[in-house]
């Protein structure tokens, strides 16, 4: 009995329930952050969820729990103004950062395009970051991506376009 209370324990020791942030800052005091919060598994099975903020506010949005299938998630800004998360399978996610808002319906096509489109090297002005046009998706500019890392620390990083090339998610559910 006692062997099954120190297995128990050491099972719930690995399976550690710390959240674990990315943030990306976009304007003075304007953030975009990605947690995961681990899931009881023996596997990297996370709760996730997306906080903006700023000096108007903050919002915050519960994104679809991982359980295998999440390979990152892209982040884009939209010549409109507006940012995109593509989550691959688990479609895009819409939003603003001033203010903080998530949109609820936006003309925004997270669908790519026939063929690849051709990247030009310009750079979005006023977003506070590198950007280049997206290889996948029509009028997007690819910023980054969140990513699980396997390293020490953090489980959980932005890799900026300046670091990785635009990777290609899978089209949505």
């Amino acid at each position: 009995m006692r062997a099954l209370i120190v297995f128990a324990l050491a099972f719930a020791a690995a399976c550690s329930r710390d959240e674990h942030s990315a943030v990306v800052s976009f304007y003075p005091e304007t953030e975009v952050a990605m947690s995961v919060r681990g899931m009881w598994s023996l596997q990297s099975d996370w709760h996730r969820s997306l906080l903006l903020s700023g000096p108007e506010g903050s919002e915050e949005i519960e994104l679809p729990d991982d359980t295998g299938w999440w390979r990152g998630s892209n982040l884009y800004f939209h010549k409109s103004g507006i940012y995109v998360l593509h989550e691959g399978q688990g479609g895009c996610i819409y939003f603003s950062i001033s203010p903080p808002a998530f949109l609820a319906d936006s003309s925004i096509s997270c669908e790519k395009s026939s063929g690849l489109v051709q990247p030009k090297p310009d750079v979005v002005p006023g977003v506070g970051l590198d950007a280049s046009r997206s290889r996948f998706y029509k009028d997007l500019f690819y910023l980054g991506r969140f990513a699980e890392s396997f390293q020490d620390g953090p489980r959980i990083a932005f890799i900026d376009a300046a670091e990785q090339q635009e990777s290609e998610l899978p089209d949505p559910m």
